[in-house]
């Protein structure tokens, strides 16, 4: 047998082994490597089936893992998600082992293809629709604006969010969102408005442009989300309450500085 030839059949049969640990490996392998990626906000529970195909429980919630202590977080407020997975050879080629997912629960209900590398998560092809009220079980200062509302998340065709798992925290990518009929408690008793946006995701920070606005409550310009090395907020831009909503520039009028056209111009920087 020539060299060329061991060459092709040494790959032939490591691919060969590749499949065959993926179709018949148990499911729970998957349990540990999702807890590094998801920590320290979700956690994969539950996983029935193989790596080839199965399901399990995505818990998301605030801090809900408990990795570093040994055990599984047991809060009664994580939001629990039924999801399926069925692996896709193809992703092979790009060195990672790829999953078509599907989510379905009250709060989330979607689509996503996931390709899981050495160190980082792509996440493509994804459309998720998501109620508002779950990220409010993200961050206590959420949680107080009491958001409620349908959102829609969204990939591009050939676009693809990357999420390093392996150290701190590390985005990139775009990603489209959609707040239809969003209800912000502190703000207002209803609807205060429908948002498009467009996210850029770089490194530990999330940067955010008003694409379209509608309702009650209408914004432009931007702003930014940073979670590390420290949790800040910005925003920069107008905000322009309806004349049928009286109370809403009352209660935006503090953020800013009123103009002449009855909006008022916001410069805003915080943590959360």
């Amino acid at each position: 047998m020539t060299i060329k030839a061991k060459i092709v059949f040494g790959l032939i049969a490591m691919v060969a082994f590749v499949f065959g640990v993926v179709a018949f490996a148990p499911a729970r392998l998957l349990d540990a490597p999702a807890r590094a990626a998801l920590a320290p906000y979700g956690d994969l529970t539950n996983t029935v089936g193989t790596v080839w195909s199965g399901s399990g429980v995505l818990v998301l919630g605030t801090n809900i893992s408990n990795a570093s202590l040994g055990g599984r977080n047991n809060n009664p407020n994580a939001l629990k998600v039924p999801i399926t997975w069925q692996f896709t050879p193809a992703s092979l080629g790009r060195l990672r082992l790829g999953f078509n997912l599907i989510a379905k629960s009250d709060a989330i209900v979607g689509v996503a293809h996931a390709g899981v590398g050495f160190r980082s998560i792509e996440i493509s092809e994804a459309d998720i629709n998501v109620d508002a009220s779950f990220i409010s079980a993200l961050n206590s200062l959420i949680a107080f604006a009491g958001p409620r509302g349908a959102l829609r998340l969204k990939t591009n065709t050939g676009d693809h969010i990357t999420l390093a798992y392996r150290g701190p925290l590390s985005v990139s990518g775009r990603l489209g969102v959609s707040a239809d009929n969003l209800l912000l408690r502190t703000l207002s008793s209803w609807p205060v408005g429908s948002y498009d946006l467009d996210i850029n995701f770089r490194d530990n920070l999330a940067e955010y442009n008003f694409v379209k606005s509608s309702g009650l409550l209408t914004l432009d310009g931007g702003g930014m989300v940073q979670w590390l090395p420290r949790k800040e907020f910005a925003y920069n831009g107008s905000a322009k309450a309806s004349l049928e909503a009286p109370l809403l520039f009352a209660a935006i009028l503090p953020l800013g500085r009123p103009t002449l056209d009855g909006r008022v111009q916001i410069d805003y920087k915080g943590g959360w």
